[in-house]
């Protein structure tokens, strides 16, 4: 996502488009909008979904309760890619454009990105909403900035208040989204990961540590770029999330 202009950005100045165009009426599916190509695309993962879950409970019974585990976590991992995934294809058509090009013209370009900044597309030539994007350490710092002001930047409000605050929080009802009851540690949101305590905190986590973790009151950011082993449940986790711990305790207050 490079500096440069382009017709997403000329058409937000033209009025074509406005900060609530991902809006619940905006999704609701409408053959006229909705391509066929993205509304067999998300059936197919959707079947996806079921069949891994499927496979992983069936296939769990002949493997004893270690492989049963196994299984599950790689059939939850199969679900979230696939919901997230869909997520994408949405986001394009809700736009009608591709998704590296409506987060240049709303997000890269307003925040005043440092550098060019990628994201892998499949071999479809979509881009892969569930992973695959690449930035500088500074522009990542720099979202945790925009992130911990709400959404605000250099006076303009880049994303929408309360929509951030809904996306970070858990609401009444939703319990089951709360820390150490979505996970045995964080919370989830809107494709975000809620600290537990009394304070709004939460992160951005992406595979093999990279992390960018938020504390809106105290406007305070860390960004974390890493080559771990493991994509994930690397023991590290926890030595990176006892420094954040630490930070926000003396730097919160």
């Amino acid at each position: 996502m490079n500096a440069g202009s382009n017709p997403i950005e000329a058409a937000a100045a033209d009025g074509g488009l406005s900060y609530d165009a991902i809006t619940p009426a905006s999704l609701v599916f409408d053959g006229r909008r909705f391509s066929r190509q993205v509304a067999w695309t998300i059936l197919v993962r959707g079947l996806m979904i079921v069949s891994s879950l499927a496979v992983g409970v069936i296939a769990g019974r002949w493997l004893g309760s270690g492989g049963f585990g196994a299984l599950a976590v790689l059939s939850l991992t199969v679900a979230y890619a696939v919901q997230i995934g869909s997520l994408g294809l949405v986001l394009a058509n809700a736009t009608q454009s591709a998704p590296a090009d409506y987060a240049r013209a709303r997000l890269w370009q307003p925040m005043g990105a440092e550098a060019d900044a990628s994201w892998v597309v499949d071999a479809t030539d979509h881009a892969a909403g569930f992973f695959g994007f690449s930035a500088t350490l500074r522009d990542w710092a720099r979202l945790g900035l925009v992130l911990a002001y709400d959404g605000a930047w250099n006076g303009r409000q880049i994303i929408p208040r309360q929509w951030l605050i809904e996306a970070t929080t858990v609401a009444p009802g939703e319990e089951f989204r709360a820390p150490r009851r979505a996970t045995p540690y964080f919370g989830y949101g809107y494709q975000t990961w809620l600290f537990p305590g009394p304070r709004r905190q939460f992160a951005l986590l992406g595979i093999h540590g990279q992390a960018i973790f938020v504390d809106p009151a105290a406007r305070l950011v860390l960004a974390h770029t890493a080559v771990r082993v493991k994509p994930s449940r690397d023991p590290a986790a926890a030595e990176l999330v006892a420094l954040w711990n630490a930070l926000a305790g003396r730097f919160a207050q």
